[in-house]
C-alpha cells in the first residue's frame, strides 16, 4: 500500500490525514508535506493517523522532526486520531536521545 496524504480543517485547525504505510522512503515525503502545510497554513496543526497501516522508526522520526519544526515557529503538532502506537511520538524510545 502506498502513502496517501491530504489536509482538511477541523475546528479551524489544519489536520493532515495520513493513510497507508510510512516506510523509510515515505517518511521524507510525510515530513515535507507537513512542513509545506505549516508554511502555508500556520504552525498549529493536527495529525490523523487512523488510516496508517504501518509506520517504522523513520516515520516516527519524521513526525518528531515535524513537531520540532512546528514548535520552533510557535505552534505544535497534535495527534487527533490514530492507532494505539501513536503515543510513541510523545516520548522518546528507551536509550534514545532525540532533540
Amino acid at each position: 500500500m502506498q502513502l496517501h496524504l491530504s489536509v482538511g480543517v477541523s475546528a479551524g485547525v489544519p489536520v493532515v490525514e495520513v493513510r497507508g504505510e510510512v516506510d523509510p522512503l515515505a517518511a521524507d515525503d510525510l515530513y515535507e508535506f507537513v512542513v509545506t502545510v505549516i508554511r502555508q497554513r500556520g504552525a498549529r496543526l493536527g495529525m490523523d493517523l487512523a488510516g496508517v497501516t504501518f509506520m517504522d522508526p523513520a516515520g516516527v522520526a519524521a513526525m518528531r522532526r515535524a513537531r520540532r519544526y512546528a514548535r520552533a515557529r510557535g505552534g505544535d503538532l497534535d495527534i487527533v486520531a490514530g492507532p494505539d502506537g501513536a503515543a510513541a511520538l510523545s516520548s522518546p524510545p528507551p536509550m534514545a536521545s532525540i532533540g
